[in-house]
């Protein structure tokens, strides 16, 4: 006998989006879309509705129950999210009380504290949001274990919106990550190598809602299983569906040994650059991210940075992580879950170019060793042919 499918509904509140003006509708439809393409191939079939403010989701499922806040937990856009008991508009404080009541039986303990934290949008109804708190908490004290009421700490809050068109009751609110819906701000082609700061630049670059690819120059070329494969998915999880280029370094390689020169690492990122230049107007990708961190390594001075950037043309290069420092990227590499992958073993291109790099480089220096190269652009289009890409889809 097949289990029974219960209905359950899910409050979903935004933040930043809501500070949006006449295009507000754009981010709300995003991330209703981006809700719907998650929960796809899923069991049940969900019905998203864009309130003020606000989305409903409504799924009838057996399997759902775990999944669902995973989804939701790691979906740009949302700010926080309840699984909420959905009420007719016309219901009763008489009826409101009992079934909070009901759910305070269940955490209902002498040494614990609670609130009730009524809003109300729909200011028609009556009593007052402070008078209905008032009421609950005293049904709550006479009809339960509970002793004692905490307004400003405490160990539990019992929560009721009240909206035009219904009433929403729950008791544990959920984070959200913030930030934008990802596909309202453009696509970027993030450089991923296999360390841990580019996953979280493509991180921080995915909350601002951009759409993510991926460009990996390799040594020898990756697998499914590889390293570089495996942060790649583990980001999807925010991203969605993303697309990996991955770059052969042996053109590059073997141009620069025919050559001497001491700045081989800001050659080599200029070479990347121009690269990923060209798969961004060849792909209708409208910017470039990378995972520099301002004075972290000889390669991410101000002047080496410079000279890096002028190899780009008609494309911006965008490095959130410029101002952070270390121990900030690793502990968000930790709570996105990419950092025990970014620290196995692996090499990739920079572990095999020299690591004692000149700190500081100017403009025209690089171009004079650049133009050192027997056919530079032979070696940028044999790269580019012998690019592949690849399509990461999350689980």
């Amino acid at each position: 006998m097949k289990p029974k499918k219960l209905k359950q509904t899910y409050l979903i509140h935004y933040g930043e989006i809501g500070l949006k003006g006449k295009n507000r509708k754009d981010f709300e439809f995003q991330l209703k879309r981006n809700i719907k393409n998650r929960m796809k191939h899923r069991e049940g079939e969900p019905n998203i509705e864009i309130k003020n403010k606000y989305l409903t989701l409504e799924i009838e499922s057996t399997s759902q129950k775990e999944t669902i806040p995973q989804i939701l937990k790691t979906t740009f856009g949302i700010k926080w999210f309840a699984a909420v008991e959905a009420l007719p508009r016309k219901s009763d404080l008489d009826t409101i009380s009992k079934i909070i009541t009901s759910r305070a039986h269940a955490k209902a303990d002498s040494k614990r504290t609670f609130k009730i934290s009524c809003k109300r949008a729909d200011k028609t109804y009556t009593p007052k949001s402070a008078e209905i708190e008032r009421q609950i908490g005293a049904n709550i004290i006479a009809k339960t274990d509970y002793k004692k009421v905490d307004l400003t700490n405490p160990d539990d809050t019992y929560s009721l919106e009240i909206n035009p068109t219904e009433i929403f009751v729950y008791d544990t609110k959920t984070p959200g990550p913030g930030g934008l819906p990802v596909g309202s701000n453009g696509r970027v082609l993030v450089l991923l190598s296999g360390g841990i700061d580019s996953p979280v630049a493509a991180h921080m670059m995915a909350k601002r809602g951009c759409s993510i690819d991926f460009l990996h120059f390799y040594v020898n070329e990756p697998g499914d299983d590889s390293k570089i494969m495996k942060l790649a998915k583990e980001m999807t999880k925010f991203t969605g569906k993303s697309r990996m280029y991955l770059a052969p370094y042996l053109h590059f390689n073997l141009g620069i040994t025919e050559i001497d020169t001491e700045y081989e690492l800001v050659l080599f990122r200029r070479f990347m650059l121009r690269i990923a230049e060209k798969l961004c107007m060849d792909n209708k990708i409208d910017a470039i991210a990378t995972g520099d961190n301002l004075g972290q390594v000889a390669s991410q001075t101000i002047e080496n940075l410079n000279a890096t950037n002028d190899a780009l043309e008609n494309t911006v290069c965008f490095r959130p992580l410029i101002g952070m420092d270390k121990e900030e990227i690793i502990s968000l590499s930790k709570r996105i879950g990419t950092y025990i992958t970014s620290i196995q073993p692996g090499k990739d291109c920079c572990s095999i170019i020299d690591r004692h790099a000149r700190t500081k480089v100017s403009i025209s220096k690089i171009i004079e060793e650049e133009g050192k190269f027997h056919s530079y652009d032979k070696i940028i289009q044999d790269t580019l042919n012998d690019t592949t890409p690849k399509v990461i889809s999350p689980n």
